[in-house]
């Protein structure tokens, strides 16, 4: 069983949603799909875990240094997770 979690904004109940949602980090552009995030059941503000952006910014950074070093511009990175069955597991831990 989760516990229930809050928005630091507004202290709405925050829910579980698949959503795609868009990253600029270091001018890479980064769209990912049926990625789960807490959304504020009051004010919608979206809550993305640590870990997550924390490769985002990894990916981008790679990604840029490479670009740099090749003379490229990456036009769009996607990403794409599997969902799994509302199974109480933490779609974040497949990520790592």
């Amino acid at each position: 069983m989760s516990e229930t979690r809050f928005c630091c904004h507004c202290a709405g109940e925050l829910r579980k949603e698949s959503t795609t949602v868009g990253f600029g980090f270091y001018n890479v552009p980064i769209w990912m799909k049926n990625v789960k995030v807490d959304v504020c059941s009051n004010c919608k503000v979206r809550h993305f875990d640590v870990a997550l952006l924390d490769l985002i910014v990894k990916l981008a950074r790679e990604l840029r240094q490479v670009n740099d070093e090749l003379g490229l511009k990456v036009k769009k990175v996607e990403i794409e997770f599997e969902m799994e069955k509302e199974e109480n597991k933490d779609v974040y831990q497949k990520v790592e």
